[in-house]
Protein backbone atom coordinates (compact mmCIF):
# COMPACT_ATOMS: atom_id res chain seq x y z
CA UNK A 1 0.00 0.00 0.00
CA UNK A 2 2.86 2.39 0.67
CA UNK A 3 5.97 3.11 -1.46
CA UNK A 4 7.27 6.19 0.51
CA UNK A 5 6.36 8.15 3.49
CA UNK A 6 6.93 11.92 3.71
CA UNK A 7 9.63 13.00 6.23
CA UNK A 8 8.29 14.32 9.27
CA UNK A 9 8.12 18.49 9.16
CA UNK A 10 9.69 18.26 5.95
CA UNK A 11 6.49 19.98 4.15
CA UNK A 12 3.78 22.30 6.71
CA UNK A 13 0.10 21.28 6.13
CA UNK A 14 -0.65 24.86 5.02
CA UNK A 15 2.09 24.72 2.61
CA UNK A 16 1.10 21.19 1.78
CA UNK A 17 -2.78 22.60 0.78
CA UNK A 18 -1.22 25.40 -1.05
CA UNK A 19 1.23 23.25 -3.41
CA UNK A 20 -1.56 20.61 -4.13
CA UNK A 21 -4.44 23.90 -4.86
CA UNK A 22 -2.09 24.53 -7.68
CA UNK A 23 -1.48 21.43 -8.91
CA UNK A 24 -4.82 20.55 -9.13
CA UNK A 25 -5.74 24.23 -11.14
CA UNK A 26 -3.19 22.37 -13.39
CA UNK A 27 -4.94 19.14 -14.08
CA UNK A 28 -7.66 21.20 -15.72
CA UNK A 29 -7.67 22.51 -19.26
CA UNK A 30 -6.95 26.29 -20.15
CA UNK A 31 -10.62 26.14 -21.52
CA UNK A 32 -11.78 25.49 -17.47
CA UNK A 33 -8.94 27.26 -15.83
CA UNK A 34 -10.60 30.41 -17.35
CA UNK A 35 -14.03 29.71 -16.98
CA UNK A 36 -13.41 28.96 -13.21
CA UNK A 37 -11.09 32.64 -12.95
CA UNK A 38 -14.60 34.45 -14.48
CA UNK A 39 -16.81 31.90 -11.89
CA UNK A 40 -14.55 33.27 -8.64
CA UNK A 41 -15.35 36.68 -9.78
CA UNK A 42 -18.96 36.51 -9.72
CA UNK A 43 -18.88 34.62 -6.48
CA UNK A 44 -17.40 37.81 -4.48
CA UNK A 45 -19.93 39.42 -2.82
CA UNK A 46 -20.82 43.02 -3.16
CA UNK A 47 -19.86 44.22 0.60
CA UNK A 48 -16.42 42.18 0.12
CA UNK A 49 -15.32 38.26 0.48
CA UNK A 50 -17.14 35.55 -0.96
CA UNK A 51 -20.71 34.43 -1.37
CA UNK A 52 -21.98 31.44 0.97
CA UNK A 53 -25.16 29.36 -0.06
CA UNK A 54 -27.01 31.94 0.70
CA UNK A 55 -25.20 34.60 -1.97
CA UNK A 56 -24.24 36.96 0.90
CA UNK A 57 -20.48 37.19 2.18
CA UNK A 58 -19.57 34.74 4.46
CA UNK A 59 -16.61 34.37 6.38
CA UNK A 60 -15.90 30.75 5.86
CA UNK A 61 -16.71 30.84 2.11
CA UNK A 62 -13.99 33.68 1.63
CA UNK A 63 -11.55 31.96 3.15
CA UNK A 64 -11.72 29.06 0.69
CA UNK A 65 -12.67 31.99 -1.83
CA UNK A 66 -8.99 34.29 -0.74
CA UNK A 67 -6.89 31.14 -1.41
CA UNK A 68 -8.51 30.24 -5.08
CA UNK A 69 -7.90 33.57 -5.65
CA UNK A 70 -4.40 33.55 -4.78
CA UNK A 71 -3.82 30.19 -7.09
CA UNK A 72 -5.45 31.94 -10.17
CA UNK A 73 -3.69 35.69 -9.42
CA UNK A 74 -7.41 37.50 -8.68
CA UNK A 75 -6.10 40.49 -6.98
CA UNK A 76 -8.40 41.15 -4.06
CA UNK A 77 -10.40 44.42 -3.99
CA UNK A 78 -10.32 47.40 -1.54
CA UNK A 79 -14.03 46.22 -0.30
CA UNK A 80 -12.08 42.80 0.63
CA UNK A 81 -9.73 44.08 2.59
CA UNK A 82 -12.35 46.06 4.29
CA UNK A 83 -13.98 43.40 5.05
CA UNK A 84 -11.89 41.18 6.54
CA UNK A 85 -9.32 43.82 8.46
CA UNK A 86 -12.56 45.00 10.24
CA UNK A 87 -13.96 41.75 10.88
CA UNK A 88 -13.56 39.86 14.45
CA UNK A 89 -12.88 36.38 16.18
CA UNK A 90 -14.43 37.48 19.51
CA UNK A 91 -17.21 35.04 20.66
CA UNK A 92 -16.73 33.04 17.73
CA UNK A 93 -16.04 28.83 17.01
CA UNK A 94 -12.55 27.41 16.45
CA UNK A 95 -13.38 27.65 13.19
CA UNK A 96 -14.76 30.98 12.09
CA UNK A 97 -11.48 32.46 14.02
CA UNK A 98 -9.17 30.09 11.54
CA UNK A 99 -11.81 30.93 8.75
CA UNK A 100 -10.41 34.67 9.55
CA UNK A 101 -6.51 33.43 9.86
CA UNK A 102 -6.99 31.83 6.09
CA UNK A 103 -8.03 35.24 4.94
CA UNK A 104 -6.07 37.57 6.59
CA UNK A 105 -3.07 35.52 5.74
CA UNK A 106 -4.18 35.01 2.14
CA UNK A 107 -5.01 38.98 1.73
CA UNK A 108 -1.23 39.75 3.27
CA UNK A 109 -2.77 41.45 6.30
CA UNK A 110 -0.44 42.27 9.01
CA UNK A 111 -0.58 40.45 11.41
CA UNK A 112 -2.32 37.88 10.72
CA UNK A 113 -2.98 37.03 13.85
CA UNK A 114 -5.16 39.41 16.24
CA UNK A 115 -4.77 39.06 19.94
CA UNK A 116 -8.47 38.19 19.46
CA UNK A 117 -7.98 35.27 17.52
CA UNK A 118 -4.93 33.96 19.02
CA UNK A 119 -6.76 34.08 22.54
CA UNK A 120 -9.77 31.98 20.90
CA UNK A 121 -7.46 29.34 19.21
CA UNK A 122 -6.02 28.69 22.55
CA UNK A 123 -9.11 28.38 24.24
CA UNK A 124 -10.38 24.54 23.51
CA UNK A 125 -8.69 22.12 21.54
CA UNK A 126 -10.44 18.54 21.09
CA UNK A 127 -9.22 15.31 19.27
CA UNK A 128 -8.17 14.77 16.65
CA UNK A 129 -10.29 17.20 13.83
CA UNK A 130 -9.70 20.23 16.10
CA UNK A 131 -5.83 19.45 16.52
CA UNK A 132 -5.65 19.44 12.74
CA UNK A 133 -7.43 23.17 12.57
CA UNK A 134 -5.19 24.07 15.22
CA UNK A 135 -2.19 22.64 13.98
CA UNK A 136 -2.78 24.57 9.90
CA UNK A 137 -3.59 27.98 12.33
CA UNK A 138 0.03 27.17 13.82
CA UNK A 139 1.69 27.02 10.58
CA UNK A 140 -1.17 29.86 9.69
CA UNK A 141 0.71 32.04 12.22
CA UNK A 142 3.92 30.66 12.66
CA UNK A 143 3.31 29.65 15.97
CA UNK A 144 5.53 27.24 17.76
CA UNK A 145 3.60 27.08 21.12
CA UNK A 146 0.40 26.70 19.69
CA UNK A 147 1.98 23.73 17.81
CA UNK A 148 3.50 22.46 20.41
CA UNK A 149 -0.16 22.70 22.01
CA UNK A 150 -1.74 20.19 19.38
CA UNK A 151 1.27 18.50 19.24
CA UNK A 152 1.14 17.48 23.37
CA UNK A 153 -2.74 16.49 23.16
CA UNK A 154 -2.19 14.53 20.17
CA UNK A 155 0.40 12.15 21.47
CA UNK A 156 -1.54 10.84 24.29
CA UNK A 157 -5.28 11.11 21.92
CA UNK A 158 -4.15 9.48 18.88
CA UNK A 159 -5.17 6.23 19.62
CA UNK A 160 -7.69 3.33 17.68
CA UNK A 161 -10.52 4.71 20.16
CA UNK A 162 -10.65 8.53 19.06
CA UNK A 163 -11.77 7.60 15.32
CA UNK A 164 -14.56 5.74 16.12
CA UNK A 165 -17.12 5.97 14.49
CA UNK A 166 -15.05 5.31 11.58
CA UNK A 167 -15.57 8.90 9.90
CA UNK A 168 -13.45 9.39 6.75
CA UNK A 169 -12.70 13.04 7.33
CA UNK A 170 -11.86 12.38 11.50
CA UNK A 171 -9.34 9.39 10.31
CA UNK A 172 -8.12 12.13 7.59
CA UNK A 173 -7.27 14.37 10.59
CA UNK A 174 -5.79 11.28 12.62
CA UNK A 175 -3.20 10.71 9.97
CA UNK A 176 -2.10 14.15 9.31
CA UNK A 177 -1.87 15.20 12.69
CA UNK A 178 -0.29 11.91 12.79
CA UNK A 179 2.37 12.59 10.54
CA UNK A 180 2.58 16.65 11.46
CA UNK A 181 3.39 15.36 15.33
CA UNK A 182 5.63 12.24 14.89
CA UNK A 183 3.29 9.29 15.54
CA UNK A 184 4.32 8.20 12.82
CA UNK A 185 3.39 4.42 14.41
CA UNK A 186 0.21 5.27 13.85
CA UNK A 187 -0.31 6.07 10.41
CA UNK A 188 -0.55 2.49 8.71
CA UNK A 189 -3.15 1.41 10.84
CA UNK A 190 -5.27 4.94 10.20
CA UNK A 191 -4.46 4.54 7.07
CA UNK A 192 -5.83 1.15 6.28
CA UNK A 193 -9.53 1.67 8.11
CA UNK A 194 -9.43 4.95 5.66
CA UNK A 195 -9.21 2.87 2.76
CA UNK A 196 -11.77 0.72 4.04
CA UNK A 197 -14.24 3.72 3.32
CA UNK A 198 -13.43 4.14 -0.55
CA UNK A 199 -15.81 3.50 -3.36
CA UNK A 200 -15.10 0.92 -5.47
CA UNK A 201 -16.36 3.34 -8.47
CA UNK A 202 -14.22 5.91 -7.22
CA UNK A 203 -13.84 8.73 -4.43
CA UNK A 204 -14.78 7.79 -0.61
CA UNK A 205 -17.51 7.64 1.58
CA UNK A 206 -18.43 9.77 4.72
CA UNK A 207 -18.57 6.23 6.43
CA UNK A 208 -19.15 3.19 5.93
CA UNK A 209 -22.93 3.07 6.38
CA UNK A 210 -23.24 5.05 3.28
CA UNK A 211 -24.06 4.06 -0.18
CA UNK A 212 -22.55 7.35 -2.09
CA UNK A 213 -19.26 8.65 -1.95
CA UNK A 214 -18.81 12.03 -0.84
CA UNK A 215 -16.88 14.74 -2.43
CA UNK A 216 -15.17 16.74 0.66
CA UNK A 217 -14.45 13.27 2.24
CA UNK A 218 -12.55 12.16 -1.06
CA UNK A 219 -10.74 15.51 -0.91
CA UNK A 220 -9.75 14.54 2.85
CA UNK A 221 -9.16 11.36 2.39
CA UNK A 222 -6.51 11.81 -0.86
CA UNK A 223 -4.59 14.82 0.67
CA UNK A 224 -4.28 12.95 4.15
CA UNK A 225 -2.69 9.76 2.36
CA UNK A 226 -0.69 12.41 0.70
CA UNK A 227 0.72 13.46 3.18
CA UNK A 228 1.29 10.89 4.92
CA UNK A 229 3.39 9.49 1.95
CA UNK A 230 0.78 6.82 1.13
CA UNK A 231 0.30 5.25 -2.53
CA UNK A 232 -3.26 3.61 -2.70
CA UNK A 233 -2.55 0.95 -5.61
CA UNK A 234 -5.27 1.42 -7.67
CA UNK A 235 -8.56 2.55 -8.97
CA UNK A 236 -6.76 5.88 -8.80
CA UNK A 237 -8.06 7.39 -12.20
CA UNK A 238 -11.76 6.48 -10.69
CA UNK A 239 -11.42 8.92 -7.95
CA UNK A 240 -10.31 11.61 -10.42
CA UNK A 241 -13.30 10.85 -12.46
CA UNK A 242 -15.52 10.86 -9.22
CA UNK A 243 -14.07 14.55 -8.54
CA UNK A 244 -14.65 15.80 -11.92
CA UNK A 245 -18.15 14.41 -12.14
CA UNK A 246 -18.36 17.72 -9.88
CA UNK A 247 -18.01 20.53 -12.34
CA UNK A 248 -20.63 23.05 -13.44
CA UNK A 249 -21.01 24.56 -16.64
CA UNK A 250 -20.40 28.21 -14.95
CA UNK A 251 -16.90 26.65 -14.47
CA UNK A 252 -16.82 25.48 -10.76
CA UNK A 253 -17.62 22.68 -8.86
CA UNK A 254 -20.72 21.71 -6.76
CA UNK A 255 -21.00 20.07 -3.64
CA UNK A 256 -23.27 17.22 -5.50
CA UNK A 257 -22.49 15.51 -8.74
CA UNK A 258 -24.71 16.16 -11.70
CA UNK A 259 -24.36 19.90 -12.86
CA UNK A 260 -25.86 22.27 -10.44
CA UNK A 261 -24.62 25.90 -8.98
CA UNK A 262 -20.93 26.08 -8.01
CA UNK A 263 -19.81 27.32 -4.64
CA UNK A 264 -15.90 28.11 -3.47
CA UNK A 265 -15.85 25.68 -0.78
CA UNK A 266 -17.04 22.52 -3.23
CA UNK A 267 -14.37 23.90 -5.83
CA UNK A 268 -11.63 24.64 -3.02
CA UNK A 269 -12.23 20.40 -2.02
CA UNK A 270 -12.18 19.52 -5.63
CA UNK A 271 -8.89 20.86 -6.88
CA UNK A 272 -7.52 19.67 -3.23
CA UNK A 273 -8.58 16.39 -4.25
CA UNK A 274 -7.33 16.52 -7.86
CA UNK A 275 -3.94 17.64 -6.76
CA UNK A 276 -3.47 15.00 -4.32
CA UNK A 277 -4.20 11.94 -6.65
CA UNK A 278 -3.84 13.51 -10.13
CA UNK A 279 -0.11 14.62 -8.63
CA UNK A 280 0.67 10.55 -8.62
CA UNK A 281 -1.02 9.95 -12.16
CA UNK A 282 0.00 12.40 -14.57
CA UNK A 283 -2.42 12.83 -16.90
CA UNK A 284 -4.58 15.92 -17.26
CA UNK A 285 -8.11 17.12 -18.04
CA UNK A 286 -7.87 17.78 -21.73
Amino acid sequence: MRSERCGVGTLSLLDRCRMRLKDGAAQLSHEHRAKLYRRLIELRAPEGGFQGLDGRGDLYFSAFGFELAEVFLLSPRPVDIAYIETSSAVGADGIAAISLLRCRRALGCQPVATPAIAERLAAGIPAPYEQFLTLFAADLIGSDALSGLASQRARSDLVASTVRPMLATTLAAAIAVAVRTGNVEVVDELAARLLELRHSAGGWRVAAALPDADLLATAAAVFALDYAGHRPPERRQRDRQFVLAHRCADGGFAQRPGGGISDVESTWYALLALGAATNRIGDSDA
